[in-house]
């Protein structure tokens, strides 16, 4: 665990407490679909989303459900400047690519808490310890997977109604 915290607070697993994924893979010769809109690693900056380049490629049908963005997702950057990260809150239609983890928190758990919290991370250095990679750092999905924490009133509720919904899917 990065650090200790209090007695009545519990560390959880990313899964119990949202769904998370990297974007789509981008192959110009291999995509097919709609040109849309997507962000990548540039977009993000920290605490605030640079829409003043904004790039295209197509997405097909399935494509283009499963990496909408929706308000409040968390959007942290996998390569490059790691660990960088800001919240959608813009109401337009947009997409993300694989430079990009995205992270949906259940139970209206407020996405602007944990942004602040992968920030502090990140001046802190405690991200530093869950990078990958020699040269180019990697925030690889798995190694954040216990970077989380909650307050026991909302904790049990919380993991075990996502467990148990999980293990029914």
């Amino acid at each position: 665990m990065p650090f200790e915290i209090p007695d009545n607070w519990e560390w959880v697993h990313i899964n119990d407490i949202a769904e998370s994924y990297l974007g789509k893979t981008l192959n110009k010769t291999k995509d097919i679909g709609e040109s849309v809109p997507y962000l990548c690693s540039i977009n993000i900056q920290s605490d605030y989303i640079d829409m003043n380049t904004i790039k295209i490629a197509k997405f097909n049908e399935a494509e283009k459900q499963k990496y909408l963005l929706q308000d409040g997702d968390l959007l942290i950057c996998e390569g490059g400047d790691a660990g960088r990260s800001a919240v959608w809150n813009k109401n337009k239609t947009m997409y993300y690519q694989n430079a990009l983890h995205r992270v949906r928190f259940y139970e209206k758990l407020n996405p602007v808490f944990y942004q602040r919290v992968l920030s502090f991370y990140k001046v802190s250095k405690i991200l530093d310890n869950y990078f990958k990679g020699v040269t180019i750092k990697h925030f690889v999905q798995n190694h954040y997977f216990h970077l989380f924490s909650l307050p026991p009133l909302r904790t049990h509720r919380i993991v075990a109604n996502f467990r148990l919904n999980r293990d029914e899917k």
